[in-house]
């Protein structure tokens, strides 16, 4: 929406499209108008999305409205790549139909980011950088490209118990021009959001600030998304109303995206083949001994490889964060120093929340990405198996003090050669687990 004159004139600066999609297809846990914050698997991602927005673009008169543009709808194909869970480059073209005073189809600015997670949320607050580039492949006689232009951004993120809260703040600079007597070509990029989930799903409120046309008015949207996994997509689907007259600001915005990614296997599609059996009484786990200050991240004491830092994952994935990997890498020089362990078996352990059968089969899934880790990075799929027990064998009771963060845990077992543990896996030649 634009409040003028009545003689509002052409301005080759003007975006009325007002919704850049800054989040990564394929992910089913992040809202799709926000930067990610969170450190995710590894791996290209690609997306489609089709959004309809009722008056983006209108001039208040004295006697009445008049659109420049009654309603937009866009088609955007966008894909993104993962070059580690830090790292990630996405680039998104829309495809406009707008309907108004220049009906027909138009192009849109083909977008380009990059971004860095620089800090991870366990211990505290993320914090993402990004970088945006705009190339000026829009039509901007019809309102809808700005001529190219550049944005950069920050962002920042925590977890509140089961609620996710992400936010960024940046501008976006294109180039200037007059209408009448304003100046446009500078922007801001900003957005907030809370999403809490529900099952495998996630419900976002969002409140998003985008645009080229200034700071005055503010341009502002609020909404709601429900994204999570459909198959083997994912889907999100949003409604976004506008707050105020603004460049690019709908009315109603409404939203529908799918993803395709690559994701963390759901616990309900894994099945857990049985390799050997032992017997039905099995006795209880016996706290390991604590490393004392002076020693490694992990050290052979009697048949453990004892670490003297948790594993983390994200939360209720079986994605390992990259915080754990010098705890791994000094798993692996153990077992590179250590040639006669023959077999490590890989333990993992969860929290009493939720059903035991989704605690068993996560904890499973844990292990095995574990497992997977350590063959990536050359360790002899011949000697590792793995085996979740969920919260069957807690170290301590659960009313301890601190009893969910001590029985929450992976440990490696080392194995005599007539020892496996029942349902424990092992990769196949190619150095991944079993499906």
């Amino acid at each position: 929406m634009l409040m003028l004159l009545a003689e509002f004139a052409y301005a080759g600066t003007i975006d009325a499209h007002g919704d850049y999609s800054l989040g990564l297809p394929g992910e089913p846990d992040a809202p799709s108008r926000v930067i990610p914050t969170e450190v995710d698997v590894s791996g290209f991602r690609a997306g489609v999305s089709v959004e309809s927005a009722l008056q983006p673009l209108v001039e208040r008169l004295p006697d009445g409205d008049a659109a420049w543009i009654g309603s937009l709808h866009t088609a955007s194909l966008s894909v993104a790549y993962r070059a580690t869970p830090r790292w990630w480059i996405d680039a998104e073209l829309p495809l406009h139909f707008a309907i108004g005073r220049q009906s027909g189809f138009a192009p849109g600015d083909l977008r380009v980011s990059g971004g860095y997670i620089a800090m991870t949320p366990l211990r505290g607050p993320s914090l993402a950088l990004a970088v945006i580039g705009f190339v000026p492949s829009g039509a901007s006689k019809r309102w809808l490209g700005t001529g190219g232009g550049l944005g950069g951004l920050v962002a920042t993120g925590a977890r509140v118990g089961p609620l996710k809260i992400d936010a960024h703040a940046g501008a976006r600079f294109a180039p200037l021009g007059d209408l009448l007597d304003e100046r446009w070509g500078v922007g801001p990029l900003a957005a907030a959001s809370i999403s809490a989930p529900i099952g495998a799903h996630w419900l976002s409120v969002s409140a998003v600030s985008e645009s080229a046309g200034g700071f005055g008015p503010l341009p502002l949207e609020v909404g709601a998304e429900f994204e999570g996994p459909l198959g083997a997509t994912t889907l999100s689907c949003g409604v976004f109303a506008g707050v105020g007259n603004a460049v690019g600001v709908a009315r109603i915005r409404g939203v529908v995206e799918v993803g395709f990614g690559p994701r963390p296997r759901s616990p309900d599609q894994i099945e857990e083949p049985v390799l050997s059996s032992v017997p039905e009484e099995v006795p209880p786990p016996e706290v390991p001994p604590p490393l004392s200050s002076d020693m490694p991240l992990a050290a052979l004491v009697g048949d453990r490889i004892v670490i003297a830092e948790n594993l983390f994952f994200a939360e209720d994935r079986a994605e390992l964060l990259v915080s754990s990997e010098s705890v791994l890498y000094a798993v692996v020089d153990v077992l590179n120093a250590e040639p006669d362990i023959e077999h490590l078996l890989v333990e993992g352990h969860t929290n009493n929340h939720g059903s035991a059968r989704y605690n068993r089969v996560l904890s499973d899934t844990r292990a095995a990405a574990v497992v997977q880790w350590l063959v990536a990075h050359g360790v002899d799929e011949n000697r590792l198996l793995s085996k979740g027990y969920g919260f069957d064998r807690p170290l301590v009771a659960w009313d301890a003090p601190d009893a969910e963060r001590v029985n929450r845990r992976v440990e490696f077992t080392v194995l005599r050669s007539d020892e496996t543990p029942e349902d424990a896996r092992v990769p196949d030649d190619t150095g991944v687990l079993p499906p």
